[in-house]
C-alpha cells in the first residue's frame, strides 16, 4: 500500500511541488490541475503528480495563474475560482470540466533516499531531447542506475531490487529536484509483443505526495558488459584534470575539443610543437573529446586506460568513456 496520506497546511508548497508536471502554455492538461477530494493532481501526458492539500476545493485552475496568485493572497470559491486579498483579487483561468484525475500504480517496494542519489549521479548523461529512448532516459537494472551520450556511460550502485525499467530524463529532472523523502515505487504493466513489460511507475514521498510517468519499452543494450574491465584500476595521475582545462582553451575548434595524451603529458594538438602543452608523466598514447572527459571527472579516483577508452572507478560509480581518432 502507498504510504499513509498527510495534508500540508500550505497550498503553496503543494502547488510548487505540482508544477513539475506543467507548462504554463500548451494544451488544457498541460497547463491545468485538478482540485479534488483535497488533493491536487496534474498531467502533462508524460508525468503525473499528485500532493494531498487541506483546503476542500473542486477546480480545475490554470496551474502556474494560480500558483502566482497565491504567493501574494487566498482562494475563493464561487463556481469558479478568485485569488483575493485586501485590495488585490485576481480571476484564475478554469476548465469547463473537470480533470480525470490521476491514478497512481499500487506501492509494491520500499525505496530510500540511495535511489535518488544513484539516479542524479548518472542523470547528466541523459538529453531530453535526443531522438534515441538509450539517449533520452536513464535506466534501472541490475540494482543500478545507467545513462549515457553514446561515448560516455555511467553507471551508479544503489542496491534497491527494482525492476527493469528507463525513465525519461524529464521524470528523472523532477525526481531529483524535491527535497523530499521518497519511500515507496509502484509499477503497472502491459503487453509489448505479447510480453508484459513495465509502462508506468509511481514514486511516492513520506508526506503522501507522489510522482507518476509513463515508461519506455524500447529495450537497452547490454552496459555492464560494455563497462566491465578486467584490468586492476590505478589512480590517475595528480593533476590530470587541471592539465586538462590548460590545454583546453588552446585546442582547435569551438566545439568538440579534443585532447591529446602522451608518455610526455597532456597536450592541446596531435603535434606537441603546437598549441599547449602540460607536462605529465604516467599516461598512454590516445586522445579524447575534452567535454566527454570532464562528464567522468567526479568519478575517477580510479583509472583504467586500455583498448582506446579510459574506465573510471570511484566508490559505488563507474564509467567509461570513448577514446577519438586522432
Amino acid at each position: 500500500m502507498p504510504p499513509k496520506k498527510q495534508t500540508t497546511s500550505s497550498l503553496v508548497s503543494a502547488l510548487s511541488f505540482v508544477v513539475k508536471a506543467q507548462q504554463q502554455a500548451g494544451t488544457p492538461i498541460q497547463t491545468h490541475c485538478c482540485i479534488k477530494n483535497q488533493q491536487i493532481t496534474a498531467f502533462n501526458g508524460m508525468i503525473s503528480v499528485g500532493h494531498s492539500i487541506e483546503e476542500d476545493l473542486n477546480v480545475c485552475p490554470h496551474t502556474y495563474s494560480f500558483l502566482n496568485a497565491m504567493q501574494k493572497c487566498g482562494p475563493e470559491q464561487n463556481g469558479k475560482l478568485t485569488v483575493k486579498s485586501g485590495k488585490f483579487t485576481c480571476q484564475i483561468p478554469c476548465l469547463p470540466d473537470d480533470l480525470t484525475p490521476s491514478v497512481t500504480d499500487a506501492s509494491c517496494a520500499s525505496i530510500s533516499d540511495d535511489l535518488l542519489k544513484s539516479l542524479g549521479q548518472v542523470s547528466s548523461l541523459a538529453q531530453e531531447a535526443a531522438q534515441k529512448v538509450i539517449l533520452s532516459s536513464v535506466l534501472i537494472k541490475d540494482f543500478s542506475c545507467f545513462a549515457t551520450t553514446g561515448y560516455v556511460i555511467k553507471q551508479s550502485f544503489h542496491g534497491i531490487n527494482l525492476p527493469v525499467i528507463a525513465l525519461p530524463k524529464l521524470f528523472v529532472t523532477a525526481l531529483c529536484s524535491t527535497d523530499k523523502k521518497v519511500v515507496g515505487f509502484g509499477f503497472s504493466e502491459a503487453k509489448v509483443n505479447n510480453v508484459l513489460t513495465p509502462n508506468s511507475a509511481t514514486f511516492y514521498f513520506e508526506d503522501g505526495s507522489w510522482l507518476k510517468t509513463q515508461l519506455y519499452a524500447e529495450q537497452w543494450p547490454d552496459l555492464n558488459r560494455m563497462l566491465a574491465c578486467e584490468i586492476e584500476p590505478s589512480s590517475l595521475p595528480e593533476g590530470f584534470f587541471e592539465a586538462v582545462r590548460n590545454v583546453e582553451d588552446f585546442s582547435v575548434g569551438k566545439k568538440d575539443k579534443k585532447v591529446w595524451l602522451s608518455q610526455n603529458g597532456v597536450s592541446s594538438h596531435k603535434d606537441q610543437t603546437e598549441g599547449a602543452f602540460y607536462e605529465m608523466k604516467g599516461l598512454p598514447e590516445i586522445a579524447f573529446k575534452i567535454e566527454q572527459l570532464k562528464q567522468v571527472e567526479d568519478c575517477c579516483d580510479k583509472v583504467v586506460f586500455n583498448d582506446g577508452k579510459l574506465y573510471a572507478f570511484k566508490d559505488k560509480v563507474r564509467a567509461i568513456v570513448m577514446g577519438v581518432k586522432g
